[in-house]
């Protein structure tokens, strides 16, 4: 049997889902173990009621399968980077609370695949979808496997489990020390900008009192919320838990080797450098200053594997980047910012394709909640170049053209507004620019973006915060998450309202600069402008806050 081509659809068609009769029985959705061992057919009628809430945002996805695979991985992927004498890896997403529902008939039928994928492996059941990672060997183990899945009512669907990477390169009346060092916050129009964003009666800094901050899940190598400049601008859940957020590797491994500390060991300190250049405290006296440094908290989502030494060791797949995803829209996020990326050349037979990762990013979406994304930097063996529509391409970069309410980000150089060197680019797919690093230079000699890193302890355990300097198109894009915090936030505190996803993009893309020089880099030469910005949402919500200097700005 030959596999089905799924093309993903993204109007708003919709097909009927069929929610099919379990091989066995369900229990409670809770934690509770039922003492019945009674079999029934279908679902309960909370179990249906939960499983419609977690699928609806996938029926206009596929149709008569829930394989979605724009390949056969058998046929194509022999000679690519899956090495299918090891096995194909996929990604399952699965209902949780279904999944823990499940009662046995003990009629020695075979398990269904959400009971044996997720046998001896922990259920959240604080989300409502759940990924799995499953391996298969042979094309008749995928044939019985796609049957399976689409008799499993707590199987949302499957695709292929793909590998992503972190998108920097290592370099070397406000009272913050470092903040001159902080170029790009000069080029993004920071400083004129802030009495707006932070007017002092009506500006974002009131929601952090209000305790209504805006949430940015930062979607990497986790971060060290120990730093000082981060401490008291990290989310926690409910303000009861020790941790800032999510290990999201931890999510659906045995509860034995589970850490779900979000503590970023990376030897670059990645979702720290990121975190900072997001909400790094201000007016405390250290270190600079983050683009949103005051009624915005960071949620620490951690999906790579870090592997002690090279930063090349640094690993993420499909199912850890889709965890953090569901984990954070299910916990609050506002926005998110995924400084990773796959690099894919359809000319090769690659898919360019993440069908699996692409639900996460239409189910957060539907929840609005905004997405940033890094159009991802060049390397050895894919050297910076434009994004195609067939050809060359970067997941999940492309898919800020696709998706209405996300954002592709490209770098330009903080001294001469011209593109980074090692940007992807494409007018097309690449939505707007901002700073990844202040100069170019020769090998590690750039000048990068100056943000917080993991701090240090001596003998005594007394701690020393650190700042490094990183480039890349990974510090661009939480430069941009930023600014959709600041739209959100000012919203949020004048209008007691949330803009949709779709309205934080126009605005944010309305206000841009235009550059002629990146016209055919980026679209429209769009580069971020934060003066512009804030002039655009106070004019379009016509908000009582006074323009002050940029009062300049209104077309008269």
């Amino acid at each position: 049997m030959s596999l089905t081509k799924w093309m993903i659809l993204l109007s708003g068609l919709t097909l009927p889902f069929l929610y099919l009769n379990c091989q066995g029985g369900f229990k409670g959705t809770d934690h509770g173990l039922s003492s019945s061992s009674q079999c029934i057919a279908q679902p309960t009628t909370a179990t249906v009621n939960s499983i419609k809430e977690t699928n609806y945002f996938a029926k206009s996805l596929y149709g008569k399968s829930k394989l979605l695979l724009s390949q056969d991985p058998f046929q194509t992927l022999t000679q690519q980077k899956l090495n299918v004498k090891l096995g194909v890896p996929f990604a399952v997403m699965m209902d949780p609370k279904c999944v823990n529902a499940y009662v046995n008939p003990n009629d020695n039928s075979p398990l269904p695949p959400s009971q044996y994928i997720t046998n001896g492996k922990r259920l959240e059941l604080s989300v409502k979808i759940q990924t799995f990672p499953w391996t298969l060997n042979t094309q008749e183990e995928l044939t019985k496997f796609e049957e399976e899945i689409n008799n499993d009512v707590c199987v949302v669907a499957a695709g292929l489990n793909w590998d992503y990477d972190l998108q920097a390169l290592d370099t070397s009346t406000i009272n913050d020390p470092d903040i001159s060092q902080q170029g790009h916050l000069n080029s993004l129009q920071f400083y004129n900008s802030y009495p707006v964003f932070y007017n002092s009666e009506k500006g974002i800094q009131k929601l952090k009192d209000s305790q209504r901050p805006i949430v940015v899940a930062v979607i990497d190598t986790g971060v060290a919320y120990i730093h000082s400049e981060l401490k008291n601008n990290m989310w926690s859940l409910n303000n009861q838990t020790p941790y800032a957020g999510i290990n999201a590797i931890s999510l659906g491994i045995p509860e034995a080797e589970a850490d779900f500390d979000p503590f970023d060991t990376a030897p670059n300190s990645h979702g720290t450098h990121v975190a900072g250049i997001i909400a790094a405290e201000m007016n405390n006296g250290v270190g600079g200053a983050g683009v949103a440094p005051v009624g915005v908290e960071i949620m620490a989502v951690r999906v790579f594997d870090t592997i002690a030494g090279s930063n090349k060791n640094i690993k993420s797949t499909t199912v850890d980047v889709v965890a953090g995803i569901m984990w954070a829209v299910d916990h609050g996020a506002d926005i998110l910012n995924l400084s990773l990326a796959r690099n894919v050349d359809g000319n090769q037979n690659e898919s360019t394709r993440d069908e699996i990762l692409e639900l996460a990013i239409k189910y957060a979406l539907d929840k609005n909640v905004f997405l940033v994304f890094a159009a991802g930097n060049g390397n050895s063996l894919y050297p910076a170049q434009e994004i195609t529509d067939n050809g060359f391409s970067i997941l999940p970069a492309r898919y800020g053209h696709e998706f209405k309410g996300a954002i592709t980000v490209g770098s330009i150089n903080v001294d001469d507004f011209k593109r980074s060197s090692f940007s992807h680019f494409s007018s097309k797919f690449v939505e707007i620019a901002a700073p990844g690093q202040e100069s170019e230079g020769q090998g590690n000699n750039s000048r990068g973006i100056l943000s917080t890193t993991s701090p240090t302890s001596d003998e005594n355990k007394n701690l020393t915060d650190n700042y490094h300097r990183l480039v890349g198109t990974s510090m661009a894009a939480p430069m941009v998450a930023a600014a959709a915090a600041l739209v959100k936030g000012l919203i949020r505190q004048n209008r007691g309202i949330d803009p949709t996803v779709d309205e934080i993009e126009r605005l944010i893309k309305e206000s841009a600069m235009n550059y002629g020089h990146l016209s055919q880099e980026f679209e429209k030469g769009q580069a971020l402008d934060l003066s512009r910005l804030a002039v655009k949402v106070v004019t379009d919500y016509q908000l009582d806050i006074p323009l002050g200097e940029l009062e300049s700005m209104l077309c008269k």
